[in-house]
């Protein structure tokens, strides 16, 4: 233990072998050939025991060792052996009787450390086995399903979920904190209407969870029921009455109903609240470009890339104010040099490929096309998912690449 303190790990590592080398030895009768290392038999430790204390005793003991072995391998990132040692800790402790917290504290710290969903699956169901109250036995259902969750099995997380919940031991808070996760889970696998059944369940037991209208507020938009959206979302803003992400929320709303004017009061107050707050900007934006007022418009987008470089969607929104204003040129551009930071982003890369058939074409055509060739072909790009970024008519031109690439 002194030498894993100081970090001397492949000392710490010694160490804890040897220990466990002369545990085997002293525990097995002298008739006996000694074993490998690997695999130690416990059988000798628990028959010179005659007392069930003791018997515990040296188990845990055992474990012990390897838990701090396990942790050696796990400084000097030997994952193999951490897997070998602290699966041979789980079979000895299937033989512990209770579970004592001096052996399950520290042996799910590590396991969670490793984060190896097998390993932590084996564990929570040996736990979920000698648990001695139905609190504790809840507690692992649902750190049970939270690695269904990590491993996509969405229907199995929810069923643990529930199972915990029908214990009916849980806290009121912690329920609220379960419900939410099983919304998550319903909106994660398309169950939009039940996600939201199981929130407004949640407020029967806490009506003053602003995190739960909100979220209720989000899914009845994802499901186009504005007025609904818009009921949860003042409910949550009433709340707290200063919240510009719930103002945000609203106005998209409001945006989405074509309410222009109240969507821009509820803006102009979130950027004078918050002026550090890029959506407020980035939305107020957007509203001005639908009134035709693109020098606001312009600098509440240039507002927005300034307070946060890393969204995507603000160039995105810049870009198609260029294009609004026929700035097909100064969009390329921007385009193709954000592709530089963001190389995997498919919108961009749509958006790209758009304005360079929208010049293409015009140079084709010798003319700029009508609005409704514009609106033919801005439609029929919305599905391309491109490998490969094409240049620019200008590049095109010096590159000599044949049209059709």
């Amino acid at each position: 233990y002194q030498r894993r303190v100081h970090g001397e790990r492949e000392g710490c590592i010694n160490m804890l072998t040897t220990a466990i080398k002369i545990e085997v030895e002293e525990d097995k009768p002298q008739t006996r050939t000694p074993a490998a290392t690997n695999n130690i038999s416990d059988a000798a430790t628990l028959s010179k025991s005659g007392m069930a204390d003791e018997k515990q005793e040296a188990l845990e003991l055992m474990i012990k060792k390897r838990i701090e072995l396990a942790w050696g391998y796990l400084d000097a990132r030997r994952m193999t052996e951490v897997r070998l040692v602290v699966t041979d800790s789980l079979a000895l402790m299937t033989k512990l009787r209770p579970i004592p917290e001096s052996i399950s504290c520290p042996l799910t710290l590590l396991i969670e450390k490793i984060g190896d969903p097998v390993l932590s699956e084996n564990f929570y169901l040996e736990l979920l086995r000698v648990v001695d109250t139905q609190l504790a036995k809840a507690g692992v259902l649902l750190r049970l399903a939270q690695i269904q969750y990590g491993k996509n099995k969405i229907a199995d997380a929810i069923r643990l979920y529930d199972l915990s919940l029908g214990l009916g031991v849980l806290p009121d808070d912690r329920i609220v904190e379960v419900l939410k996760d099983i919304a998550h889970c319903q909106e994660k696998i398309g169950q939009i209407t039940e996600a939201i059944t199981t929130l407004i369940t949640s407020l029967k037991i806490n009506n003053q969870n602003q995190a739960v209208y909100i979220r209720i507020g989000l899914l009845f938009m994802k499901d186009n029921q504005l007025d609904k959206a818009l009921r949860f979302l003042n409910e949550a803003l009433r709340l707290n009455p200063n919240d510009c992400t719930v103002l945000c929320h609203i106005a998209k709303v409001l945006f989405c109903q074509r309410n222009y004017e109240h969507a821009k009061e509820l803006l102009q107050k979130c950027c004078r609240d918050d002026p550090l707050k890029d959506e407020g900007w980035s939305l107020l934006g957007k509203i001005y470009s639908e009134e035709g007022k693109i020098p606001e418009a312009y600098e509440c987008y240039k507002t927005a890339l300034h307070l946060n470089a890393n969204n995507v969607q603000n160039y995105v929104n810049l870009g198609e104010l260029y294009e609004s204003n026929d700035q097909y040129e100064d969009s390329l551009n921007l385009y193709r040099s954000i592709l530089k930071r963001f190389p995997e982003d498919l919108a961009l890369r749509r958006k790209y490929q758009f304005i360079v058939s929208k010049l293409e074409r015009e140079e084709a055509n010798g003319r700029k096309l009508s609005a409704g060739e514009f609106t033919e072909l801005k439609h029929a790009n919305t599905m391309i998912c491109l490998l490969y970024t094409s240049p620019s008519p200008r590049d095109r031109q010096k590159s000599r690449m044949p049209s059709s690439a």
